[in-house]
């Protein structure tokens, strides 16, 4: 990724401006790759990089709450970086992006969220009996031991 020196004179687009060039470049990647946008998510200016960062949540995103794609473009001309998509383009991304989402319960709705929560409920509950069940069989082996010992202790004072 290219740097922009912090000390060159030239100043980023206006916020309005940045915003219109990341509605055009997304419009133009949605024609190229063949997504739908449904929504805006966020601008973002990054300033050590020079860049602006257009979000939305599209067809290719996974799930309903978050947008994950995205575009990249430079802060002072509008030109076009980088092209980020969550699904579709790389199988990595796309296997990454469908784990996030199973993650955080963001995918097949209210009965998946159930299932997740009910799982998390039954991995805690494991949890506690198998402490609760080793304190016990501690307990009995350090009382076996305890036995023994006085057994053996015994056992050398009858000699």
């Amino acid at each position: 990724m290219r740097t922009i020196a912090p000390n060159e004179a030239r100043k980023p687009l206006e916020w309005e401006e940045a915003l219109s060039s990341g509605v055009r470049l997304m419009d133009e990647q949605a024609q190229k790759f063949g997504f739908e946008v449904h929504r805006t998510v966020a601008l973002y200016y990054l300033r050590d990089a020079g860049l602006y960062s257009y979000r939305v949540h599209s067809s290719r995103d996974v799930g309903e709450k978050y947008g994950s794609t995205g575009v990249l473009f430079d802060a002072y001309s509008g030109e076009l970086v980088n092209v980020s998509l969550p699904t579709g383009a790389q199988s990595g991304v796309t296997l990454t992006t469908w784990l996030m989402q199973l993650h955080m319960a963001n995918v097949f709705g209210r009965p998946y969220q159930i299932f997740v929560c009910v799982l998390g409920v039954a991995v805690a509950a494991l949890s506690v009996t198998g402490v609760l069940i080793w304190r016990k069989k501690r307990r009995a082996r350090i009382g076996r031991c305890s036995v023994s010992r006085a057994a053996t202790i015994l056992d050398r004072e009858s000699i």
